[in-house]
């Protein structure tokens, strides 16, 4: 990771950090529609970003489809995030739990792959279980409670923890060695 990389990641969990802060202090429904556009924007983004690989080059690889169905996936994500900003009620917060869970489970999949082949696998393990922990608590403060604010702060505390977990990996030292 190179020095301008670095200073990148501390000032985006920098600015992370400060938007989960406002999350907790801004109106319930603005935060709510703030947040489902972020996702919007984001699952758009990266479905774009996905297709845009898929025409450049994945198409000529072996497996390259499955970026095509991928990019798919993540634009009607998008979408379908777009239209839920409209109205947040509860299946926006069934949407975010949902997101939330699949994450987790990527994040717990990925660090066991990670401890088979010897990497580094515990933060990551830390992180998609607490991913799933989020996401059911979200589930179940919407359930009982039936309150949309419980999702934006459960949103906002998880903010604050990807901020700080993009910080500390910006100082960790790298395995790779850079040639400069």
């Amino acid at each position: 990771m190179t020095k301008l990389s670095r200073v990148f990641d501390v000032l985006s969990g920098i600015i992370m950090a400060a938007g989960g802060i406002w999350l907790f202090v801004a109106e319930t429904g603005f935060a709510m529609k703030v947040i489902l556009v972020f996702i919007d924007l984001e699952m758009l983004a990266m479905g774009i970003g996905s297709l845009y690989y898929y025409l450049t080059m994945a198409r000529h690889m072996v497996g390259g489809r499955n970026v095509l169905y991928r990019a798919m996936v993540l634009l009607d994500l998008g979408i379908l995030a777009g239209m839920l900003a409209d109205h947040p009620t509860v299946y926006a917060i069934v949407y975010m739990a949902l997101l939330l869970g699949f994450g987790g489970v990527v994040s717990v999949l990925r660090a066991n792959e990670a401890r088979k082949i010897g990497g580094r696998w515990k933060l990551r393990l830390l992180s998609g279980v607490t991913e799933l922990l989020l996401a059911v608590l979200v589930s179940v403060i919407a359930a009982v409670y039936g309150r949309l604010d419980a999702a934006v702060f459960v949103y906002g505390a998880g903010l604050i923890y990807s901020a700080v977990l993009r910080i500390a990996a910006a100082f960790r030292r790298n395995e790779i060695v850079y040639i400069q």
